[in-house]
């Protein structure tokens, strides 16, 4: 059987940071890399958090943007995320890395889970935003240090 793009990677290699997974005709597939794979793990409630705050950000209130996201989308191994969208082939990660930060200090600011109810969530009691925004600090380290 075939590999997909991302299980052809070896994974001991990949380290914390921003990377430009895939191109898929005007798709563009982000990893954002949280933990070095195999070395820990997001706990699924602060994933499932950082998921509610990124979409509805990256949706709603990032004007550079917008208009392009398609998905923002865990990674089932725990370590990373998936950000699609539609845009030229020019985008890079030096240019989403600023875009991503301004993102995590608006996510470091909530007082609330957006979407989080019973009528809008699927799974809405597990959530858990102070250590969703511990890992969102953490990541924001690494975007400073080497994209911006």
């Amino acid at each position: 059987m075939s590999k997909i793009k991302s299980f052809s990677r070896n994974h001991d290699e990949i380290e914390p940071g921003l990377y430009l997974q895939e191109i898929n005709r005007n798709v563009l597939v982000f990893d954002l890399r949280f933990i070095k794979p195999n070395t820990g793990a997001i706990p699924i409630e602060a994933m499932h958090t950082i998921e509610h705050l990124f979409a509805t950000w990256l949706k709603i209130s990032c004007t550079e943007i917008r208009d392009v996201v398609i998905s923002f989308t865990p990674g089932g191994c725990q370590t990373m995320f998936y950000l699609e969208i539609f845009e030229d082939l020019s985008t890079t990660e030096c240019d989403l890395a600023p875009i991503l930060i301004k993102c995590i200090d608006d996510c470091l600011k909530a007082t609330e889970v957006p979407g989080a109810t019973e009528e809008e969530c699927g799974n809405y009691k597990s959530h858990d935003l102070e250590t969703a925004q511990y890992w969102l600090k953490k990541y924001k380290f690494i975007l400073e240090k080497d994209y911006v």
